[in-house]
């Protein structure tokens, strides 16, 4: 009799310790199943910044929510002033734990992968080095690139940012309008690709941006700054590409 009762505490205490095993492994799963974590891009100033959040349920909202500091090419954008001085205040998805690599919501990434690289043999960031040697085709090259991110056409940004190299040599204003003729060919294209898909829409919507980006439309508008001023951000990629060849600097 005493053996039964032996035997049945130790299977007790054995199926409790199981169940309490278990159930401190599902307790894991839902926290980690929770946790997003992720890298942000601001075109209003260039900054980068990693953000982490717990959300206990797909459809609910965030808690717990930190920022830091990603990178820091925006510290360097804004010591040559070629950009009009704006509060990061508009984000746009790099990466994060949860959305797929071909997510059309991260495409940000494109930009934030160039910005970062270096040129083979350079422990400096390639297009610092550039906007240095050529000022003063910097301060038209990087206000077009940042419209280009307030309207998200971050695909055809490597393509521009190539052919500025290509015409570093040419006088300033033939500079800036045959990159926003190339932005506006690029979108005519894709316009063209959506009608023949039948997405009319979206057709239209390039052809608008278009003729917004042709030289003769006149300056490029941004989006008003919002009142609300969330924090900057530092340190992203070092990943090294190869550029197009660079002439000597004038």
């Amino acid at each position: 009799m005493l053996g039964i009762w032996i035997y049945r505490l130790v299977f007790g205490f054995i199926s409790l310790v199981m169940t309490l095993g278990l159930l401190f492994c599902l307790f894991w799963v839902w926290l980690y199943a929770g946790y997003t974590t992720g890298v942000e891009f601001s075109p209003d100033d260039f900054s980068v910044r990693q953000f982490d959040y717990y959300r206990p349920f797909p459809y609910s909202i965030g808690f717990w929510k930190t920022i830091s500091p990603a990178g820091d090419f925006d510290v360097h954008i804004r010591s040559l002033s070629v950009l009009p001085k704006r509060n990061p205040t508009t984000w746009h998805l790099v990466k994060d734990n949860r959305t797929s690599i071909r997510s059309r919501n991260n495409q940000a990434i494109i930009l934030t992968q160039y910005l970062s690289t270096r040129s083979r043999g350079n422990s400096d960031k390639f297009w610092i080095v550039w906007s240095n040697g050529h000022s003063s085709k910097a301060k038209r090259l990087w206000p077009l690139i940042q419209a280009m991110a307030f309207d998200n056409l971050y695909l055809i940004t490597p393509e521009v940012l190539n052919q500025a190299i290509l015409l570093q040599d040419v006088d300033d204003q033939s500079f800036i309008d045959t990159l926003r003729t190339k932005v506006a060919d690029e979108l005519d294209l894709m316009s063209e690709e959506r009608q023949v898909k039948g997405l009319t829409q979206q057709a239209e919507q390039l052809t608008g941006l278009a003729v917004k980006y042709r030289a003769t439309s006149g300056v490029l508008v941004l989006p008003p700054v919002p009142l609300n001023t969330p924090e900057p951000a530092e340190n992203f990629g070092t990943e090294e590409i190869d550029f197009p060849q660079q002439p000597n600097a004038n």
